[in-house]
């Protein structure tokens, strides 16, 4: 039988600040590069949907106005990461969006909800919705890639 059993821990307070240092960096570096990579996975499926129902015909084009936007505003209030997929030009007729990629695509907005005399078309809610399984995925081993990374990285700085 063993009477005495001794145990070591060294280098413990040094783990304790590189966790506390990659919590910060994962809170705010790593969830936003993962939660673009998820978002840009949502807007190229709306580019796709867009390009269905765009009029070839006319110079506008809904797909080239898709846009994704970290939404800093919303960070800075909660201290959450959040990415909006919408399009340029909002749902507002100004001619100073005749200088977007597509041009002036305010009626985008007519095409996904509908309206009274038209029936609706959207392209952005299937998007997300189609995807979301896809963008969570891609979110997790976005997340996994750059905490590992970062995780190299400090013991790099260690050595």
């Amino acid at each position: 039988m063993v009477d005495n059993v001794e145990f070591s821990l060294t280098g413990l307070e040094e783990l304790r600040t590189n966790l506390k240092q990659l919590s910060k960096d994962a809170e705010f570096k790593g969830a936003r590069f993962a939660g673009r990579k998820a978002a840009n996975l949502i807007a190229a499926a709306a580019i796709q949907n867009a390009k269905r129902i765009d009029d070839r015909e006319t110079p506008e084009d809904i797909s080239d106005n898709v846009a994704v936007r970290f939404s800093s505003s919303f960070f800075k209030r909660t201290g959450d990461i959040k990415f909006r997929i919408g399009i340029l030009g909002g749902a507002k007729e100004d001619e100073a969006d005749a200088t977007n990629k597509g041009g002036a695509t305010w009626y985008w907005r007519f095409k996904e909800l509908g309206t009274s005399r038209s029936e609706a078309d959207p392209f952005l809610f299937p998007a997300l919705s189609e995807n979301i399984d896809k963008a969570t995925n891609e979110f997790s081993s976005q997340f996994s890639r750059w905490i590992d990374r970062r995780v190299k990285k400090l013991k790099k700085a260690q050595q």
